[in-house]
């Protein structure tokens, strides 16, 4: 079973599409963004949670089952996308852990590539750097600037699932300089 929350779309800003990605087993956040030459605009924002299966079977088989929902999630927005900025996980505490957070980037990595999405990993680092400056920021801090700067974005309600949407959204802010998008911002041919 998985759930999702969204935020509703604003009125349609023209731009370079840019799809954030926070990835991770239990939840992926995405976000939207309309890259332009005077800024960006968070035109959605979601976040699928995945549940651990109660039925018989192996938890690799789980995690596996549960990567495939996050791969339909990622590829079900990449429509439109130009590049897609993954925050991807980073480190792990245990065999398991960093087990679940290769399916997770893998699951994001193949619908990209399914899609035929150019991507680019964002660290945790530049989502920090780029959302308020500095690379110590705390979550509190991320969505009090995502807020600030995209008052009409409304972002998911229960922590967890808006701590993921608001990191993807700046992933995709840290992706706007890159020279895909400007590229296709100038008008150049790729």
């Amino acid at each position: 079973m998985s759930r999702e929350t969204a935020s509703p779309p604003p009125p349609a800003a023209p731009g370079v599409l840019v799809l954030g990605v926070d990835a991770g087993l239990t939840a992926t956040g995405v976000a939207e963004v309309a890259v332009r030459m005077d800024g960006v605009t968070c035109i959605g924002a979601a976040t699928v949670r995945t549940e651990p299966g109660k039925t018989a079977g192996s938890m690799a088989a789980d995690d596996a089952r549960r990567a495939a929902m996050v791969f339909r999630f990622v590829h079900r927005h990449l429509p439109g996308v130009v590049l897609a900025a993954l925050e991807l996980p980073t480190g792990s505490k245990n065999a398991r852990t960093a087990r679940k957070m290769g399916y997770a980037a893998a699951a994001c990595v193949c619908a990209c590539a399914a899609a035929g999405v150019p991507w680019i990993v964002v660290s945790p680092r530049e989502v920090k750097l780029a959302g308020c400056g500095r690379a110590n920021a705390s979550k509190v801090a991320l969505l009090a600037a995502a807020q600030a700067d995209q008052p009409h974005v409304v972002w998911p309600k229960l922590k967890a699932e808006r701590e993921h949407a608001v990191d993807a959204f700046w992933a995709a802010v840290a992706a706007a300089d890159h020279s895909i998008v400007q590229a296709v911002l100038r008008g150049v041919a790729m």
